[in-house]
Formats: structure tokens, C-alpha cells, sequence
């Protein structure tokens, strides 16, 4: 939320009030901060398929075979 739409006016926001692009700098390597932590809690996809359903899906023969469309 925070590194997506509203980054250009909070970028020129943080510009205006320190004068200074390092601040900036500061914010991005927060946002990517926040994002790396986050990923480390999340859940693998295919551990939580495998843990309610046994197995991992497959796609089946159609989707795997070279003829099919």
C-alpha cells in the first residue's frame, strides 16, 4: 500500500520537508524492508497443498500434452 500509488506524493512529500533525496532513498529501502519481512512469514504454496490435501495437484493429461491447446 504504502510503496505503490501513493509513493510519488510521499516521495515528494519527504523531498519537501528534508530538502534532500537521501530521505527518499530511506523510504524505498523501508518499503523493500517491509516487503522482504513479509515474505518470510508467508506460507510456500505448494507445502500448504500438500498439508490439507496430502498431494500437490497436477494439471492433468490435456494440459500436458503437446497436442493440446
Amino acid at each position: 500500500m504504502i510503496a505503490g500509488g501513493p509513493a510519488p506524493l510521499i516521495a515528494a512529500a519527504i523531498l519537501e520537508h528534508t530538502g534532500s533525496r537521501t530521505g527518499i532513498s530511506w523510504y524505498i529501502v523501508g518499503c523493500c524492508a517491509v516487503a522482504v519481512i513479509t515474505l518470510l512469514f508467508m506460507p510456500r504454496q505448494a507445502s500448504a497443498l500438500t498439508a490439507s490435501h496430502g498431494t500437490v495437484p497436477s494439471r492433468g493429461k490435456a494440459a500436458s500434452s503437446p497436442g493440446a491447446l
